[in-house]
């Protein structure tokens, strides 16, 4: 259930999920974001404080 709940949130397959939840999977930021887990890369602390407010 939650490689289908990942799978609906990011876009990808379930079967890609799984795949990868099945494996050392590493994503650096960019990758994260291309790979819809994270929707911004935060590089600053004053960016952070702002989408906190």
């Amino acid at each position: 259930q939650f490689n289908t709940i990942i799978a609906r949130e990011t876009g990808q397959t379930v079967q890609k999920v799984t795949e990868d939840a099945n494996r050392d999977f590493w994503l650096s930021a960019p990758e994260a974001v291309e790979y819809g887990l994270v929707s911004k890369i935060i590089t600053k602390r004053t960016e952070l404080e702002e989408l906190v407010k």
